[in-house]
């Protein structure tokens, strides 16, 4: 990663080199847009390479920390860079998406992940369009995401798309410990929005989360799903319990944080320790409440699982002329 004089004045540039003459043209992209905005700006681009001997992770967070803002490219949906557009925005950074117009890549999982078209892309053909896009005006300001702990409910789950198994244990175990969750149920919601998944994590004292690691394309997208919000439980710094099997290969970014099981005993075992961290994080105090909210952004209308609102349905529910005359018999 490129050095820069000034940390404020630096963006993060994070693309995979999965398409050599992607990973060129947005090489040069870069380059262009730094010599076109001189000492305005200077962008950082990150090259991932998912291959033995890469960097540790540790200096690609920290140019995240230290950067503006963070530009994304989604042309593939590289599991590392997936995490890092979670940990950016986790750790209040704007992440500015791009994507290669003429390239399908991802497009088609994009789609059924559900969180990069509500989060927003810009598209280019070639460097010199990619130019033009990073040296336009980039609006730093982050996504608001600080809301007070769901106490009730205080773990978001995001399930994987077949129950059984590693699912079953995971709330089944996570009950025994006392704790009810919310969750994401792919079977219920085709797909999963960025605002959504942001203000679940945000409001959770606790994120469990599994990896599939699979051929499907169906483990594909529960793992993508799963690596955004992994980034963003990790930028916020609430703990988080990621499981994996024993032999699944496992991205760079989060493979020292992944529990790793052979039989159901395993996950029980990481659910004890994981609960105590739970508890932990619920005697902090409450996160400051934003001010100065417009009332749009202050609107609350429930959440887009019937079963997530078991523990606030009281506070709101109505009893219309039906109700009281089915009471009345």
């Amino acid at each position: 990663m490129s050095a820069v004089k000034d940390a404020a004045d630096q963006a993060f540039v994070a693309y995979p080199s999965k398409d050599k003459e992607l990973a060129r043209v947005i090489a040069q992209g870069v380059a262009k847009a730094n010599r076109m905005l001189s000492s305005r700006l200077r962008y950082a681009p990150w090259e991932f390479n998912d291959i033995a001997g890469n960097p540790l992770i540790s200096p690609i967070l920290e140019g995240i920390d230290t950067s503006k803002f963070v530009i994304a490219d989604i042309t593939y949906l590289n599991p590392n860079v997936v995490y890092e557009i979670g940990f950016a925005i986790g750790r209040s950074r704007r992440c500015f998406l791009i994507r290669h117009s003429d390239i399908e890549g991802d497009r088609k999982i994009a789609r059924e992940v559900g969180i990069f078209d509500t989060l927003g892309y810009d598209t280019y053909s070639d460097d010199d369009e990619l130019a033009r896009s990073l040296t336009a005006y980039v609006d730093p300001k982050p996504l608001p995401f600080s809301i007070s702990l769901d106490r009730l409910a205080p773990v978001y789950v995001v399930e994987p798309p077949v129950k059984g198994g590693v699912a079953t244990a995971m709330t089944s175990r996570l009950k025994k410990a006392g704790y009810k969750y919310r969750s994401f149920n792919p079977t219920e919601e085709p797909r999963l929005s960025a605002a959504d998944a942001v203000r679940q994590v945000a409001s959770s004292a606790g994120v469990l989360l599994s990896l599939l690691s699979g051929d499907q394309d169906s483990s594909f997208i529960h793992d993508t799903r799963t690596l955004f919000v992994a980034g963003l439980a990790h930028g916020m710094g609430k703990p988080t319990l990621i499981l994996a099997h024993a032999s699944a290969d496992l991205p760079l970014d989060i493979r020292d944080a992944v529990k790793r099981f052979t039989q159901a005993e395993d996950i029980v075992d990481h659910i004890a320790s994981f609960s105590l961290e739970i508890t932990e994080h619920l005697q902090q105090a409450d996160p400051t409440p934003l001010k100065n909210l417009t009332p749009l952004q202050s609107l609350q209308i429930g959440d887009s699982t019937a079963e997530n609102e078991m523990t606030t349905l009281g506070g709101y529910f109505l009893n219309p002329d039906q109700f009281s005359r089915s009471l009345r018999g």
